[in-house]
């Protein structure tokens, strides 16, 4: 981009230059959480990143949520949690948070890149994970078998997959 303005200089009638696009749309989510998994990191203890509606918020002017609004409830959900260490062997082009409590560990996957990739998740012990794609319109999580300690995960492009593992990584 040229400048300072997100989406382009601001033209009659479109929105204020500041407003940037892509947040409303798949790669704000992918943005969302690498931020949030590099500021936990961190230890950062708090931080703003949205407003709460219109073309800079989580949710749209018709109050429908983004992808980043899915994270961020995906996040708190399990806000009790203790932040896992997890390392991506690409950061540039999927980020990764985890975070454990007393009913298991997640893990928040992000597609940083516009083409779909698959990530094998490793060190996960045994069991079952249920694997949801975030965003408006997923569908409900689907079971999948750790083999061999570890999950391949289809990460759409500038998607976010949830994992949840029950049990593991609790203690």
């Amino acid at each position: 981009r040229l400048g300072p303005y997100p989406a382009g200089a601001p033209v009659p009638g479109g929105p204020p230059g500041a407003v940037d696009a892509r947040l409303q749309a798949a790669f704000g989510g992918s943005w969302t959480l690498g931020a949030v998994a590099w500021l936990a990191g961190v230890a950062t203890e708090s931080a703003t990143l949205f407003e709460t509606v219109g073309a800079c918020g989580v949710a749209a002017e018709d109050g429908a949520p983004t992808l980043a609004l899915d994270v961020l409830a995906a996040i708190v959900a399990r806000g009790g949690g203790e932040l896992r260490d997890v390392r991506s062997s690409a950061p540039l082009a999927v980020g990764a948070l985890a975070l454990a409590d007393g009913t298991g560990l997640r893990v928040l996957l992000a597609n940083h890149e516009r083409d779909a990739q698959d990530v094998e998740l490793r060190g996960l012990g045994g069991g079952v994970a249920a694997v949801a794609t975030l965003g408006p319109g997923a569908e409900p999580p689907a079971s999948r078998a750790v083999v061999d300690d570890a999950l391949v995960v289809r990460l759409p492009a500038y998607g976010v997959v949830c994992v949840d593992l029950d049990g593991a990584g609790a203690a």
